[in-house]
């Protein structure tokens, strides 16, 4: 017998036992009291037996309902904690139009209830995969009759379509990966398919590039973007000028200098004066020749290490933050100099930290396949600097600085690279010397230097390298390469001429052009000071230099140009010029009101000039069309 019938057989035996005691119920009242109305006990007074429904709780997915024998509704609250399993006290009983259960009463037999903490009768999401529906007969399959339209009998596909749908799968795959690593990538979408282009590009042979039908826009897109990822690397190390004010003449020096300098011999110590522009030439000569040997089709064969040591001074302290410097510097030149190596540089720079500090891990497949990559080479090279480490032996902190200083060397020619290319600012800041401890290195004896050590780096593998310094004397204390050719910012740009002077009344002082000692730094400073100077006369409120009225505008231009002549006067002064001396400078300083004026008369003789020859020319050249013109009317009257 199924649970339904059971049910319904108990109903029928509970409502038969209900009909008689209401019969005799109202026979006792009517004998009692006929005026009375008729008085019904209690569910659980009136029926011993109670009656069956069906709970579950107040959640989804509603199809596990338990039967229950119900007696009274304090009964069933408090059982029904522990029969549907509430994490409360039941509060509420729901029906399944979503009704509450207000007395006894609404409880009939055979129902289904659901039981609540109190939450509302809708609280929660039905689950999609089961949904709550009333309790149905199990219907064989057979039975079920398909209402659905009949399909249509589909062809077989041919094994051009099974290779065609998988190849659209394959390529969805991609492009779902594509989008979840462009979510997390700190690059803009523009920068990741700028550098896609260009690591595709650049896995291209030369004649499968010729053949693309926008070789030269492709072309273009790399070396733009080469070039960008290089500045932006010398951007991060402090390696450029100090504004964007950079002189045409310094690039049109560096541009000839080139010409005449040979690749292989690439060798310079830039020295001069402090802050005559030194920095800004090495970064001026190194972008030129970065964009040189893009257009000789050389970029991707060296590897550019560029690193300032001014910057880098606190990670110098630290021989375990020195070989992270060293690599992480070079991991992020080989990011752009050979766009082929791009897809695996994040999977080899891993796989490379994690094996110099002893953990093993697989070597990142394809990257064999990209140029001359040299797997035994790199895997040397990090188990190498792993046990220089450890530092073991009396040596052992002198191995450990020799093996950081030709790391970049030996990991460019592992990679592939003709040859590494150094660019080192402030190369005086590198004069530390690492000594051991019982901590670092316990048993090795002497301290080591860093500088002297990648000196000798630098000679012993024949490295290229641009090196520029502060101080001069400091710097030959702690060089020692004598294969070095030295480039002197002082009297670079001798040639420049310009016709404007600047002009002290108290004390008298005429500064121009040329005793700038040709200093692209000084020079800067010197054009920066004339268009200050020019422009507090422009503005000036008093046009008279010898009003006694200032305004307080008048008052702090003043004080800006005095504050930039001072500055440009202390660093001639220090580089030897003989125009300024330390009385001047004092009695510079000295004046309250400092008197900057602008002397450009042979600037405006020379524009009266131009414009005199103008006029002239085109005087001429209308007395020469009037003369055609009668002449024209002459012929015409001939003719009639």
């Amino acid at each position: 017998m199924s649970d339904q019938d059971l049910a319904q057989e108990i109903g029928e035996q509970i409502e038969e036992e209900e009909e008689e005691e209401a019969i005799e119920e109202n026979i006792k009242n009517k004998n009692s009291n006929p005026s009375s109305p008729t008085q019904r006990k209690p569910l659980h007074e009136r029926s011993m037996r109670g009656k069956l429904i069906y709970i579950a709780k107040n959640a989804y997915p509603r199809d596990n309902f338990k039967r229950y024998k119900f007696t009274s509704l304090d009964k069933l609250l408090s059982e029904s904690m522990t029969l549907v399993g509430l994490n409360e006290h039941a509060k509420k009983i729901y029906k399944e139009d979503g009704t509450v259960v207000k007395d006894e009463t609404d409880i009939l037999d055979g129902q289904k209830y659901l039981i609540s903490c109190g939450e509302k009768y809708n609280y929660g999401f039905p689950s999609p995969g089961r949904k709550s529906s009333p309790i149905k007969k199990d219907v064989p399959p057979e039975e079920v009759e398909d209402k659905s339209p009949a399909k249509p009998d589909e062809p077989p596909k041919s094994k051009e379509q099974i290779k065609f749908e998988k190849k659209q799968q394959r390529f969805q795959k991609e492009v779902l990966s594509f989008q979840r690593i462009l979510a997390v990538s700190p690059k803009t979408v523009e920068e990741t398919l700028h550098h896609a282009t260009s690591s595709v590009f650049q896995s291209l042979l030369e004649n499968q590039r010729r053949r693309l039908p926008n070789y030269y826009q492709l072309q273009e897109i790399h070396d733009s973007t080469q070039q960008g990822r290089f500045i932006s690397h010398l951007i991060d190390q402090k390696i450029c000028p100090s504004s964007n004010d950079i002189l045409a003449e310094v690039d049109d020096w560096t541009i000839n200098f080139l010409k005449a300098a040979s690749l292989d011999e690439l060798k310079y110590v830039i020295t001069g004066p402090r802050q005559s522009g030194k920095t800004t030439l090495l970064y001026t000569i190194s972008s030129i020749l970065f964009r040189k040997l893009q257009i000789s089709e050389e970029a991707s064969n060296y590897l550019f290490f560029p690193m300032n040591f001014e910057y880098q001074t606190l990670e110098l302290s630290n021989h375990s933050n020195l070989l992270k410097l060293f690599i992480s510097t070079a991991f992020d030149a080989l990011e752009y100099c050979n766009f082929a190596l791009l897809p695996y540089v994040q999977q080899l720079r891993k796989w490379f930290i994690m094996t110099v500090y002893g953990a093993q891990l697989q070597f990142p497949n394809g990257i064999t396949q990209v140029g001359n990559v040299d797997v035994n080479a790199l895997t040397a090279l990090s188990k190498g600097l792993g046990t220089a480490l450890k530092g073991q032996g009396q040596n052992g902190l002198q191995n450990f600085i020799q093996k950081v200083c030709e790391f970049p060397a030996l990991f460019a020619k592992a990679l592939g690279f003709t040859d590494v290319i150094f660019i080192l600012d402030s190369f005086e800041y590198c004069d530390f010397f690492f000594t051991p401890n019982d901590e670092v290195f316990p048993e090795s004896l002497k301290p080591v230097s860093l500088s002297q050590t990648l000196c000798e780096s630098l000679m012993n593998n024949s490295s290229l390298y641009l090196i520029s310094l502060q101080d001069e004397q400091h710097f030959m204390e702690c060089f020692s390469c004598d294969d070095a050719a030295l480039i002197d910012t002082e009297g670079l740009l001798r040639g420049i001429t310009s016709p404007s002077e600047i002009i002290v009344r108290q004390p008298p002082l005429r500064l121009g052009i040329d005793d700038c000692l040709g200093c692209p730094g000084y020079i800067s400073m010197f054009e920066k000071l004339c268009n200050m100077a020019r422009a507090m006369q422009l503005n000036a409120a008093a046009t008279s230099q010898y009003s006694l009225i200032r305004t307080q505008a008048d008052l702090s231009r003043m004080k800006v140009v005095k504050q930039e002549l001072v500055r440009l006067c202390h660093l001639l002064m220090y580089s030897g010029s003989e125009l300024i001396t330390k009385e001047l400078l004092n009695t510079i300083l000295a004046e309250e009101i400092l008197v900057v004026t602008m002397n450009e008369k042979e600037e405006k003789e020379n524009d009266d000039k131009e414009e005199e020859e103008k006029n002239q020319k085109e005087n001429h050249e209308s007395t020469e069309n009037n003369e055609e013109d009668k002449a024209s009317t002459a012929t015409v009257e001939d003719s009639i």
